[in-house]
């Protein structure tokens, strides 16, 4: 789901660095923010962008907009928040 990578930050827009997180965050434990993965991560998320530019769309846009053309139905937004946020991302 696009949403748990939206709040953790990988498709955000934000630069997830692992020495800016507390030691009580979850991003701390995860793979995808340590060295080696995180570099090839954010090369992805260039990929990403560079297709959300294209289509004159954020990158949150284009990561909630690629489930729903997929089919996704009920549950794409089941822990999004707030939901004016959602709204406007799904446009």
């Amino acid at each position: 789901m696009a949403y748990a990578v939206l709040a953790r930050g990988m498709l955000s827009g934000q630069s997830p660095r692992l020495e800016d997180f507390t030691a009580d965050d979850i991003r701390v434990r995860l793979p995808r923010f340590h060295a080696g993965h995180v570099e090839r991560n954010l090369k992805l998320r260039a990929a990403l962008e560079a297709i959300a530019r294209r289509k004159g769309a954020t990158l949150a846009q284009l990561a909630i907009a690629w489930p729903k053309a997929q089919g996704a139905r009920d549950g794409l937004f089941n822990r999004a928040d707030p939901r004016r946020e959602v709204a406007q991302a799904s446009r």
